[in-house]
C-alpha cells in the first residue's frame, strides 16, 4: 500500500517480479553455498593437518623423536610420500615429555595464533580413531564404511580426490583412521 501511494500499478508489478526473481536466484543459490562450504572445509582441514606435519619435520623436540621413530622403522632413507604415510600414525598415537602429550597437544603450545577454526578442527582430530573396516558402498566423495570392531557404520568424507581410490571396491577391508567433526567422519589415512 505504501508503494501504491508512490507508484503506478505498473511498477509495483515490476518491483514484484523483481522479488519474486531475486527470491529465486537466492534459492539457486543457496543450493551450492553447502557444496562450496564442504570445500572449504576440507581445505582447511588439509590445511591444518599439513602445518601439524610440517611441525613434526622441523621443531627442536619432535623432530629428532621423529628420526628415532623412521630408524626403528628401517625408514631413515625413506622417500616423502612414505614419510607422509608415516606421519599419520605418529601425530596420532606418539607422546612425548615427560607430562606425555600428544604431538597435536605440543603443535597447539607451539603455536598461539591458531584461528578458533584450526582450534576445532585439532580437537577433533584428537578424537580420531583407527579401525579395520569393511568398505560396503563408494561414494562421489567418500565411502560408506562398516566397523568391524565395534560394529557400526560410518559414511566417511574423503580429504583427497576420490580418484586417489581408484580400484577400491565394496567387499574390500581397509585399515583406516577416521576422526569427527560436526556429525560427520573424515578419512584421515
Amino acid at each position: 500500500i505504501k508503494y501504491g501511494r508512490i507508484c503506478p500499478n505498473k511498477t509495483l508489478e515490476y518491483i514484484d517480479r523483481v522479488i519474486y526473481i531475486l527470491k529465486e536466484l537466492n534459492a539457486l543459490k543457496l543450493k551450492y553455498v553447502p557444496e562450496i562450504i564442504i570445500i572449504e572445509k576440507l581445505a582447511v582441514i588439509s590445511d591444518t593437518i599439513t602445518k601439524v606435519m610440517n611441525f613434526v619435520l622441523s621443531d627442536e623436540i619432535v623432530k629428532p623423536d621423529f628420526d628415532e621413530y623412521l630408524a626403528t622403522l628401517s625408514a631413515k632413507n625413506a622417500d616423502a610420500s612414505r614419510i607422509q604415510v608415516l606421519l599419520i600414525p605418529y601425530i596420532f598415537e606418539r607422546r612425548l615429555t615427560e607430562a606425555r602429550k600428544t604431538i597435536i597437544e605440543l603443535f597447539e603450545e607451539k603455536n598461539t595464533d591458531l584461528t578458533s577454526t584450526e582450534k576445532e578442527i585439532l580437537e577433533n582430530l584428537s578424537h580420531s580413531f583407527a579401525s579395520v573396516f569393511e568398505i560396503r558402498r563408494v561414494l562421489s566423495n567418500g565411502f560408506e564404511l562398516y566397523n568391524l570392531v565395534n560394529e557400526k557404520m560410518y559414511k566417511v568424507l574423503s580429504l583427497v580426490k576420490m580418484n586417489n581410490f581408484r580400484g577400491v571396491t565394496p567387499g574390500q577391508f581397509a585399515l583406516c583412521r577416521i576422526f569427527p567433526m560436526n556429525q560427520e567422519f573424515y578419512l584421515l589415512e
